[in-house]
């Protein structure tokens, strides 16, 4: 590799700025006009259209049966006799046949199942073989780079930091090829693995005893590697979350088989359902997303909602830890997400715009204050031997923070030291604490607080609620495909292109998360213009009036994103691409 490559692959190293989630609206006004289109067909490529000729053939065949069945006039008593012997003697025989054939269906099913079971395992022991390689090339990479731009800062990666990559692709490898000899290949069975071959041979034995011992090492060791943090500059940052993931896609298929001893087990479980191990998942997840790494763009930054860690295609590996937890320890996640998130926001808030922090942290101590509290409930309710839920006395502390925040939410007062960007910040994590209120304890959470229904179940309260929850989901869904469109053309770009047929049904997924909630915002919108009682509400509230002008323009250009993420992810490696309107950082002004 000439020194052109390597300045040329630094230069695709080198990206724009990304930006927190902030409407355009609080920015520099909306721009002007995407074309619309309400089609994800050239996505998804699949037709849904109904089959006339198959259901008229179907119907054809039962009629066709029914010209059997004739009408029949009154036998004579022996004919009857004879006939009722008749049935009995085939109803004996039909019983026996179909015996047989329930036994031989049964079987089939059963030999299909097994097939499709170990037509699974093999899709996913070659996918982490798959994941490794990728990985394992990447690093390799990157270490070539720094070696050949040691006097550029900014691709310089730390001796701590080249250990540490250099020990996940040794124990992956280790992990790996000791997996295969000792275990085999997935279709391998128990009593033909080397483990069953090597019992008779104390010689061989101590031979394959010796290779479990460094097996298990391994896999301690990678469990052990990606709880281990690391400095990696922005340029390499993403390798952070690559190699985690290869770790993570390892150890659950191991866990998964039952691969790995059981205290081994049990010790990973128990590490990852504590609460320091919750913490990891929520903070690995919210800070997977760097400004100035490999994919950073203007959508790619983390949502607290868990629509967002349980879809992103690039969290897929945390969001199978998440989905294994308990309901108690899925909401700890989301609890220490939505901390993590806003310490992150408001410190960037002050850093941005210079005001004073006191003043700051007075607009934001309703949120600092609950979280504070709040906090304490959950960890208590994941205290070994605790098995009561929280109560109405343990919610006493924060009934007055809910409420005052409720009533933020309602109607937003703050100070001329306040601006729009941390309005919009202090509106949107009010929301975000009641939303997980009502996931924590259900749509009855104000009762479960202790306050009255008075305090939450007004129409004006609902709506409100409705439409920041809507508006939400809306953005959920366009910043993790527009993000994923960005992700698909850097594959692409650094040769790792992502299959058509994977990435067509995931934005296809995407694209209709997104259809399905725009009718349900368009029915909130639609009532707040139609009501007379909502110009006085919205006068009141002057966020949810810009938000909701902001969003009643941003439904009619929907179709305009979806062709630039279509224009990303349809790219060619090689070929020139200009950057579609919709990643710039800022909208930029349009010419029709």
């Amino acid at each position: 590799m000439n020194f052109r490559t390597v300045t040329s692959l630094v230069a695709l190293l080198i990206l724009p700025d990304s930006s927190f989630c902030v409407p355009p609206f609080i920015k520099d006004g909306i721009a002007q006009g995407k074309g619309s289109r309400s089609s994800i067909e050239e996505v998804s490529g699949h037709s849904h259209e109904p089959r006339p000729d198959a259901i008229s053939g179907l119907i054809q065949s039962e009629d066709h049966n029914h010209e059997g069945i004739k009408k029949v006039g009154q036998a004579d008593q022996h004919g009857s006799i004879d006939l009722s012997l008749s049935r009995l003697e085939n109803q004996h025989i039909n019983s026996a046949i179909k015996e047989r054939i329930t036994g031989k269906s049964e079987d089939a099913l059963s030999l299909h199942h097994d097939q499709e079971k170990l037509a699974a395992k093999q899709a996913e022991f070659h996918s982490m073989l798959q994941s490794f390689a990728d990985t394992e090339e990447e690093i390799e990479q990157t270490f070539f780079v720094a070696a050949h731009l040691s006097n550029h800062p900014a691709v310089q990666i730390t001796d701590p930091d080249t250990k540490i990559l250099a020990s996940v692709v040794d124990r992956l490898r280790v992990v790996h090829n000791v997996l295969l000899s000792i275990h085999g290949t997935p279709d391998t069975l128990p009593d033909k693995s080397l483990i069953a071959k090597t019992q008779s041979s104390v010689r061989l034995k101590a031979f394959t005893d010796n290779a479990v011992k460094i097996y298990d090492e391994g896999v301690h060791d990678l469990f052990q590697l990606v709880q281990t943090p690391t400095y990696l500059p922005p340029a390499f940052y993403h390798l952070r979350l690559a190699s985690n993931s290869c770790i993570l896609q390892t150890l659950a298929y191991l866990r998964k088989y039952k691969l790995i001893p059981t205290d081994l087990e049990e010790s990973i479980d128990s590490t990852l359902k504590s609460p320091a191990g919750l913490e990891w998942i929520a903070r690995q997840t919210q800070e997977a997303f760097l400004p100035d790494s490999r994919y950073s763009n203007r959508f790619h930054h983390p949502l607290n909602e868990v629509e967002f860690l349980e879809n992103h295609p690039q969290l897929v590996q945390y969001s199978h830890l998440f989905k294994g937890l308990e309901k108690k320890e899925q909401d700890l996640v989301l609890f220490n997400g939505l901390k993590i998130s806003m310490t992150s926001v408001y410190r960037h808030t002050y850093q941005t715009t210079g005001y004073d922090p006191v003043t700051i942290c007075t607009a934001a101590k309703g949120h600092t204050d609950f979280m504070e509290k709040m906090e304490k409930i959950l960890l208590k309710e994941l205290q070994p031997g605790h098995h009561q839920q929280i109560t109405v006395e343990d919610l006493s502390e924060v009934r007055q923070d809910i409420l005052n925040i409720k009533n933020f939410l309602m109607e937003p007062v703050v100070g001329p030291e306040t601006d729009a960007v941390l309005e919009h910040h202090l509106m949107r994590y009010s929301f975000l604490i009641l939303d997980f209120l009502q996931r924590k304890f259900g749509p009855d959470y104000m009762e479960k607080v202790g306050l009255s229904n008075k305090e939450h179940n007004t129409d004006e309260f609902q709506t409100i609620f409705a439409f920041m929850k809507s508006t939400g989901r809306m953005e959920l869904w366009r910043v993790i495909l527009m993000d994923y469109g960005w992700f698909l053309m850097k594959r692409t770009t650094f040769n790792q292109a992502v299959p058509p047929e994977v990435w067509k049904e995931t934005s296809a997924s995407l694209w209709e998360q997104l259809m399905e909630e725009l009718p349900n915002y368009m029915r909130i919108s639609h009532r707040m213009d139609q009501d007379p009682k909502w110009e006085a509400i919205l006068g009141k509230n002057l966020y949810v009036h810009g938000f909701k002008w902001h969003w009643d323009y941003e439904i009619q250009t929907l179709g305009g994103y979806l062709d630039d993420f279509l224009a990303l992810a349809r790219v060619k490696r090689g070929h020139s691409i200009d950057l579609p309107p919709s990643y710039y950082l800022y909208d930029p002004p349009r010419t029709s």
